[in-house]
């Protein structure tokens, strides 16, 4: 996954302020550089079909970017992935009921590779209008002035999440 630009990050680091100052910098350092970046907005996938609240981890990296000026404008093309059969319900089940939660790991990727093979449904992918994220802001704030104050800005962070999120 490496090899064509994935990286992983944890699921949390607000307790390791490094990690946090070397990630803000990698995704401003892509996003400079014009990077093709895709980020799940919800955090992570729903292995339920349930819609999940945003996370604005990496949303509010780009946010403050265009803000600040160090990077130009950002363009957000929204991406909605949804399929009939969610592979892991019975495992989720199980879990709910007590059993502990199966790391994800490549030799259970590779045992599931015969799940690949069976007729699961249909998956859709839909594509929102693609929109620049700075026009977004200079329009949020001529519509709402107090938006402009860096007090209100975790507001107008959270508007986009859940205009442009679930």
């Amino acid at each position: 996954m490496r090899q064509v630009g994935a990286f992983f990050i944890r699921r949390t680091f607000q307790d390791d302020p490094l990690y946090n100052v070397i990630f803000k910098e990698y995704i401003e350092t892509l996003l400079e550089g014009g990077y093709n970046l895709e980020a799940f907005v919800e955090g992570t996938r729903s292995r339920t079909g349930k819609l999940l609240n945003p996370k604005f981890g990496v949303l509010k990296i780009m946010f403050e970017s265009v803000l600040s000026g160090r990077v130009k404008d950002v363009y957000i093309c929204p991406i909605s992935i949804t399929y009939d059969k969610v592979l892991e319900t019975a495992s989720y089940v199980d879990e709910l009921l007590g059993a502990d939660k199966q790391k994800e790991s490549l030799s259970g990727l590779l045992k599931s590779a015969s799940i690949l093979q069976l007729s699961l449904g249909r998956i859709d992918v839909r594509f929102n209008t693609p929109f620049s994220l700075k026009e977004y802001i200079q329009s949020q704030i001529a519509k709402r002035p107090a938006f402009g104050n860096k007090e209100n800005q975790m507001t107008l962070l959270r508007s986009l999440g859940y205009q442009y999120g679930p």
